[in-house]
């Protein structure tokens, strides 16, 4: 799993991390797997009072955008089982022109929700 993605122009985007435990501060990569060239999923990171933890139990949709190098990356409000699914939350979100890394955050988190409901609903044979 790699922690930069190559952009079409030759450039890389990484996500870089300051993360505190216990009194120090530590800074990393995110690990990141690319999906399109607007997203990418990554593994959760949870931090304990003396350890960092890369969960990948728990998978995220991650923005990737040039203009957002050096600016926090924003995410989307949903967690996945394996990074299949984040990947297919993150190809269906990029390829819906109703919204966007740019729509308001209370309509992203609409948008996360109304797909999960229909993945799980779908899964299920249609039932409730």
């Amino acid at each position: 799993m790699a922690s930069q993605i190559e952009l079409p122009d030759g450039g890389c985007y990484g996500v870089r991390m300051r993360v505190p435990v216990g009194e120090r501060v530590y800074a990393f990569d995110r690990p990141l797997i690319p999906v399109s060239q607007v997203a990418a999923v990554a593994p959760d990171i949870t931090v304990t009072d003396r350890a960092i933890e890369i969960r990948t139990d728990r998978w995220g949709v991650i923005e990737v955008r040039d203009p957002h190098i050096g600016e926090q990356a924003r995410v989307l409000p949903v967690v996945c089982g394996d990074p299949d699914l984040a990947a297919r939350v993150a190809s269906a979100f990029t390829a819906d022109s109703a919204i966007g890394w740019d729509s308001d955050a209370v309509e992203r988190e609409a948008w996360c929700l109304c797909w999960m409901s229909t993945y799980h609903h779908d899964r299920n044979g249609g039932a409730a």
